[in-house]
């Protein structure tokens, strides 16, 4: 699993880079793009909590200063707006942990399959933290900021890159049996939310990126409803549909 990911995660990583324009008034673009890129690759092999916080930091602490690169308006909003939304996941991760933690006494993302109401409110805070990254209902208000106001290279980090991450710990935390209906409702409300959200605005936009920002909500929608239905082959179905979306969203970006 972490080898597929990391297969989808580098190359896009590398992608990227390509967006990059030698007009920008900095010179920390590609070195950002590559501290991105591995956040992602962290996320990827992540199977321990210290991990997983490591890596969701630094996907969010280089893409906020990629998007705020062009030091115009639209870019500055998008790193607030990122930056801001970025701190309270973080803060609903860390206590997310801390209570699977309390609860099982482990910080190993394989042994979070204990039942009770510690456990339970830990996975739901822990939901909610790795929503924000994967652009869920209701933590997608960054998206299509970062889309029209960012560098292109940061909309692809934020797109495809670190969403595979985020993929692949979704996977990991499913796989470990967590408590029940609050994983799987909790990933069918907000997939089903963004579903609908981001397919209505879509269709409102005038500007191409900012469709294809919320078309990327709604895209994270389709994944996480996967996931919640518990269907057998829903982490296959997962990992076949972000490999196709990976590149097809790079393309439209380019």
């Amino acid at each position: 699993l972490a080898r597929f990911g990391l297969l989808l995660a580098i190359p896009s990583g590398l992608a990227a880079l390509t967006f990059l324009r030698p007009a920008l008034p900095a010179k920390e673009g590609p070195a950002l793009a590559l501290l991105a890129t591995l956040g992602a690759a962290v996320l990827c092999e992540a199977g321990h909590a210290a991990s997983v916080f490591l890596g969701m930091e630094l996907v969010t602490l280089s893409l906020v200063a990629l998007f705020v690169l062009p030091m115009d308006r639209p870019a500055l909003e998008a790193g607030y707006k990122f930056l801001i939304l970025g701190a309270a996941a973080a803060a609903m991760l860390l206590f997310g942990f801390a209570l699977a933690h309390a609860a099982t006494g482990s910080l190993e993302l394989s042994a979070w399959s204990a039942q009770g109401v510690l456990v339970s409110l830990g996975a739901a805070l822990l939901l909610a933290g790795l929503a924000f990254k994967f652009a869920l209902v209701p933590f997608h208000m960054w998206t299509p900021d970062a889309f029209s106001g960012a560098p292109a290279a940061a909309a692809a980090l934020a797109g495809v890159a670190s969403k595979i991450g985020v993929l692949l710990v979704l996977l990991r935390l499913d796989a470990a049996g967590p408590p029940e209906p609050v994983w799987s409702f909790g990933l069918m409300l907000t997939g089903a939310g963004s579903i609908l959200l981001g397919n209505l605005l879509s269709l409102r936009q005038e500007s191409l990126v900012r469709m294809l920002g919320y078309s990327s909500i709604a895209h994270s929608g389709y994944l996480a409803v996967a996931l919640g239905s518990g269907a057998a082959m829903a982490p296959e179905a997962a990992l076949f549909y972000l490999a196709a979306y990976a590149p097809a969203l790079l393309a439209a970006l380019c």
